[in-house]
């Protein structure tokens, strides 16, 4: 009986704690669902968890999973621009071989506007692990 409570309030727990990243999304990442589909807040689906990108690019992880550090995988760009550049444009090899595909052209919008939503899913991005 004590381990179904345990299991209980752990799912609980899970729950409310998704619940709570889900809220904290920024409008952008939930009316559009494309990041979603490969990315996800704080586990690795078929690319790098958000967490897990805001971590290496904040230093508190010192090699990407293809054994990449910061400055090799910005090749010396800004973290925030080397990351507009990279949602905008799409590429490969910092987090294995799986490619991200290029943004710029997903949202019906003005390409001004387009980096401007693309600069406020960055700095989100980033400030999941500070």
């Amino acid at each position: 009986m004590k381990k179904i409570y345990v299991s209980v309030i752990t799912m609980v727990g899970l729950m409310i704690s998704a619940n709570v990243m889900v809220a904290d999304m920024p409008e952008l990442a939930k009316k559009n669902n494309y990041c979603a589909v490969c990315h996800k807040i704080d586990e690795k689906s078929i690319a790098p968890s958000w967490m897990e990108i805001s971590k290496f690019y904040n230093g508190k992880t010192p090699k990407t999973t293809s054994g990449k550090t910061v400055q090799e995988a910005t090749g010396g760009m800004p973290v925030d621009q080397f990351l507009i550049k990279k949602i905008s444009t799409g590429g490969h090899g910092n987090w294995g071989s799986q490619p991200m595909l290029a943004n710029d052209n997903v949202y019906n919008k003005p390409s001004e506007a387009k980096q401007q939503d693309i600069k406020e899913l960055v700095a989100y991005i980033l400030s999941l692990a500070k």
